[in-house]
């Protein structure tokens, strides 16, 4: 019975290895195509600098899980979010995030993207890291994105910037912006960002009452 259950277990072995690799490659696949259109909206000649925010929060809206992301950022608070609000607080999020890596991207001269490795994490997470190549002597930094099976594929559902998380920096910011309150943290956000891009469907107007502390 013994070498039954040591056979089981090293066929699960087997057959989880050529999954994981897999899982890799996919994630390692999403995080370089992500890397290109960036690259091809910061170099394309002729375009105004808020035109690239929008195409690069569009962008980043097929690739990242950015419902996941405003989870982990509101944490407990999220559950009592109103479920519309809850989306487009995400949605924002994304046009924040690409407002924020368009001006730092801008500022690097960016002269490429590499992606430098991939490893698995725990529940079955995938981190794929990527070189941002910099015209500026010493001004290249490395970023992580967090990947992970979802029902709309694999998505990113964290950004790392040298091993620090977004999620983790945009709880502190809107914490301490908002005193801990939904609606003042709403209306901060939607102040940052604006309008949706076309890419995203238009804000719908419901109440935020829910307590962030």
């Amino acid at each position: 019975m013994k070498k039954v259950l040591m056979a089981l277990a090293v066929a699960g072995i087997v057959c989880a290895a050529p999954a994981a690799a897999q899982e890799q490659t996919a994630a390692r696949t999403v995080v370089e195509d992500l890397g290109t259109q960036i690259f091809d909206i910061l170099t394309a000649p002729n375009i105004d600098p808020r035109d690239q925010q929008v195409q690069i929060a569009c962008a980043l809206s097929a690739s990242v899980d950015f419902k996941a992301m405003t989870r982990k950022i509101l944490g407990r608070k999220a559950r009592r979010m109103d479920p519309s609000r809850l989306d487009q607080f995400a949605q924002m999020i994304s046009v924040y995030l690409a407002k924020l890596s368009h001006k730092q991207l801008v500022e690097m001269d960016v002269r490429g993207f590499a992606v430098s490795g991939q490893k698995s994490l725990p529940n079955n997470d995938v981190l794929v890291a990527m070189r941002v190549e910099s015209g500026a002597p010493g001004k290249g930094l490395t970023l992580g994105f967090r990947m992970r099976q979802t029902d709309a594929g694999l998505k990113v559902v964290d950004l790392q910037v040298e091993q620090f998380s977004a999620a983790v920096h945009f709880t502190g910011e809107f914490d301490r912006r908002s005193r801990g309150k939904a609606a003042r943290a709403f209306e901060i956000l939607k102040a940052e960002v604006g309008d949706p891009p076309t890419c995203l469907p238009a804000y719908a107007e419901s109440s935020a009452s829910a307590d962030l502390s």
